[in-house]
């Protein structure tokens, strides 16, 4: 019987292996008949050998197919680099302009100023995807990165609009007019660059500090080290007040936004718009956070941009007084955003639609007033905008320890975001805040509101129950008001925000020339703003449009403020009576509209009316008292305010801003108050004290000092 077993199963596995090799026969067989250029391979079976087979010598195998795909993109990669035939000039019919011709995935960055329009195909720029026909301004100065156009059309096939390169080109010679549909023809984008002028900018770059800012390389400088297509594109395009410059070059930095963002929007703009219980909203809300210099701005940016590819319209919520994105510093704004941002702030400076002049460029000395701020400016938000499709970007400012994190805690309490991105630095661990996480918000409180998210419905639940007590002792109350306030879910879940962390780009991603500091960036958003007075100047002085800059705002001629209509409060510190309108000459002050204006003068009729306290009130602009005269009781004031707006403005908000040094120093003259070259900081009280956070004394029975 033994035997009988053995012979048995040496016969089925003899058959089976006759089988499983007549099935690879049959397998190769189909293969080359087939003219197949794969290679099959037959998994090792017991009695079985490993057995490659291929079909026949002129056909190309597997491994030469992926190299075939490596090739082909790497030649893809080194034909989408910028040459001479990426360019042409329309010259002098074109009005100071040029044609870009962008092959497919192409990136170009650009230094400089520039007017850019989509004629064919789809660009994007910093989030924002362009429409057909659409202009834009691009602002990329040279002290951060370069920002890029980048080719993005998906069509298999790209409809060349011929009707308008030719209309385009019509005044231009024959040659020009071939060469630029031939070219448009072959490219899958084409974009018409023009030279662009900004008030504001140019206004900046007359001060020697910020002169540089917008300057393209210069001939006879570094010219030197560009190449021969490089040269030609920058003598195309260098009068035009911009450079081109391949985005994968490393001479310069150029701005690249990280993958993680592309799939945090993607996340943000698919999520489903549920509504929040407690704000009503039915619209994303996200909150940036982070500290000082890790990208908040630069993400903001992207983020609003990227949302304007989805919806009309954003609003956005500045929370950080330090570096404010579409104001003069030391504001608290809720701004309406239709378009993209595509520079750095002095470029799209605009005042918003609700502002809360704060007064100072940190909340470290008035923390209820900033949050106080904040809540009213949300609400109003809620109010105007409740069951609109319009989502909300919330800034916040870098303040990482201690006070700074409660007040952010303030803030979610306030905003209820439905999305938190925090940004970290890798390298810079002390600019980090604590990790978020949702134990996090349910056990950090905050400075305003000390309870936590967790806790914020326990009090509820716990002011309810109260309620519902008082209502029951009481005969005259209708049982089924008691009955109702019962039946409500008072111990319903948080709504928790997704939460997102991100690493700060490095800086060496980022720029390699020197930054400018924060305060730096305060100036030249001041001068931007104020730069906003010479265009009404220059029309009422029948002055060229060319020359606005150039002027002084000494030629401007202020408002006459009475101080009858005026009522005057100090901010943040406390000033003797008698040297209010000292302080006030020759400052920086907020312009506010408030319903309760004080109408008595404290007894003294020499002096402008003042507020007790520091009011919440709209503020409407900022104004620069040039000059005050107590004789005749009045204020002289230059504002870029719209004169029916200035009309509604009763009060002005003196904070710690000041004129920048740099446009006193400019519009220096013989006997000019407050500028004076020989000045001596050794003699005391000559300078600001400066505080040594270091080297502060320790508090009483603090850990570091033993209780006695």
């Amino acid at each position: 019987m033994k035997k009988l077993g053995r012979f048995l199963i040496k016969s089925l596995r003899k058959g089976l292996l006759d089988v499983m090799e007549g099935s690879v026969k049959a397998i190769r067989k189909r293969k080359l008949s087939k003219g197949s250029k794969d290679v099959v391979v037959v998994g090792n079976t017991r009695g079985v050998k490993h057995r490659k087979i291929t079909a026949n010598k002129n056909e190309p195998k597997l491994v030469e197919k992926t190299e075939n795909k490596k090739t082909r993109k790497k030649e893809e990669g080194e034909n989408n680099r910028l040459d001479d035939k990426s360019i042409l000039s329309l010259g002098q019919n074109g009005k100071g302009s040029c044609l870009l011709f962008m092959k497919r995935s192409q990136a170009v960055a650009v230094q400089g100023k520039v007017s850019i329009k989509l004629l064919q195909g789809a660009v994007d720029v910093m989030g924002y995807k362009m429409n057909t026909g659409q202009q834009i301004c691009l602002f990329s100065p040279n002290y951060s990165s370069l920002l890029t156009i980048k080719e993005c059309n998906t069509a298999e096939e790209t409809q060349m609009t011929q009707t308008v390169i030719k209309d385009l080109v019509g005044a231009q010679s024959q040659q020009v007019k071939k060469t630029a549909i031939a070219r448009a023809q072959k490219a899958s984008s084409v974009v018409l660059m023009t030279k662009t002028e900004s008030v504001e900018t140019d206004f900046v770059c007359q001060f020697k500090e910020y002169e540089d800012c917008y300057d393209t390389v210069k001939d006879g400088d570094d010219n030197g080290d560009l190449n021969k297509d490089e040269k030609y594109i920058h003598k195309v395009t260098s009068p035009l007040g911009f450079m081109l410059v391949d985005a994968k070059s490393d001479r310069f930095p150029v701005y690249k936004e990280p993958d993680k963002w592309i799939d945090i929007m993607n996340s943000i703009t698919k999520s489903p718009r549920t509504s929040s219980i407690e704000s009503g909203r039915r619209c994303q809300c996200i909150l940036v956070c982070g500290g000082k210099g890790v990208g908040k701005s630069s993400f903001a940016r992207y983020v609003i941009n990227n949302l304007l590819n989805s919806f009309s319209e954003v609003c956005y919520l500045e929370c950080d007084v330090g570096q404010t994105e579409f104001t003069p510093p030391a504001i608290l704004s809720l701004n309406h955003v239709t378009a993209p941002l595509l520079g750095p702030p002095i470029t799209h400076l605009k005042w918003p639609e609700r502002a809360h002049f704060f007064g100072d460029v940190s909340p470290k000395d008035n923390p209820n007033l900033y949050i106080n701020s904040i809540n009213h400016l949300y609400q109003y938000y809620e109010e105007k905008y409740e069951g609109k499709n319009i989502p909300l970007v919330v800034n916040t400012q870098g303040w990482v320890k201690g006070m700074g994190i409660a007040l952010l805690m303030d803030v979610i309490h306030i905003t209820h975001p439905t999305h938190i991105i925090q940004i970290n630095s890798s390298t810079q661990t002390t600019k980090n805040l604590p990790t978020i996480t949702r134990d996090f918000l349910d056990t950090s409180p905050g400075w305003v509101y000390p309870t936590c998210m967790e806790g914020k419905y326990q009090a509820g639940k716990i002011l309810l129950d109260d309620l519902v007590n008082d209502l029951s002792d009481n005969r005259d109350v209708n049982p089924a008001i008691t009955a109702s306030l019962l039946s409500q879910d008072t111990n319903q879940p948080s709504h928790h925000p997704k939460i997102f962390h991100l690493t700060a780009c490095s800086e060496d991603d980022q720029t390699s020339w020197p930054k400018f500091k924060a305060s730096d960036h305060r100036t030249m958003d001041l001068l931007a703003y104020f730069s906003q007075i010479l265009g009404s100047c220059a029309t009422n002085n029948n002055t060229d449009g060319m020359s606005k800059t150039s002027m002084s705002l000494m030629e401007c001629k202020p408002y006459r403020v009475s101080w009858s209509n005026v009522a005057v409060h100090m901010m943040h510190t406390e000033v003797p009576r008698s040297q209010v309108l000292v302080s006030l000459n020759a400052s920086v002050v907020g312009l506010a509209v408030s319903p309760n204006a004080p109408e008595t003068h404290e007894g003294r009729s020499d002096l402008p009316k003042f507020f007790k306290d520091t009011p919440i009130i709209e503020c409407v602009g900022l104004g620069m008292v040039r000059n005050i005269d107590p004789n005749n009781k009045l204020f002289y004031i230059l504002t870029p305010v719209p004169l029916d707006q200035l009309q509604r403005v009763n009060t002005l908000l003196k904070g710690n801003l000041e004129i920048p040094a740099t446009l006193l120093l400019k519009e220096r003259r013989p006997g000019s108050p407050y500028v004076s070259s020989e000045f001596s900081y050794d003699i005391k009280g000559a300078g600001v004290r400066k505080v040594r956070y270091n080297l502060q004394r320790k508090q009483l029975n603090s850990p570091a000092t033993p209780k006695t």
